[in-house]
């Protein structure tokens, strides 16, 4: 078995994106490089080893309807614009486990 890492940094860059599912891939680190996708209409980022606290961006993306963070290792509180989504139609927030 083949062991291997990749950064999603360059991922912040290609802000036409408008679905990004990227669960199930080990990667670690923040998420506050995807505050640049604008776009998104859909974000899937569950079994992953993202860390650290939710970035305060969702209230930039205004055509997010689809947003799925579970079993990652979260830390902190849920931002207050997560919570504020209009256009939110689906989310797993009870499989989030948050630590402090």
């Amino acid at each position: 078995m083949v062991a291997f890492s990749l950064s999603i940094c360059g991922i912040g860059l290609i802000n036409t994106a408008v679905d990004l599912r990227i669960g199930e891939n080990k990667f670690s680190g923040s998420i506050d490089v995807l505050s640049n996708l604008m776009n998104l209409e859909s974000l899937h980022l569950a079994n992953n080893k993202f860390s650290g606290e939710i970035p305060d961006m969702f209230d930039q993306l205004f055509r997010l309807h689809e947003l799925v963070l579970a079993d990652n290792e979260f830390t902190g509180t849920i931002p207050r614009t997560l919570t504020h989504l209009q256009g939110l139609r689906k989310s797993r927030p009870k499989l989030l486990h948050f630590q402090g």
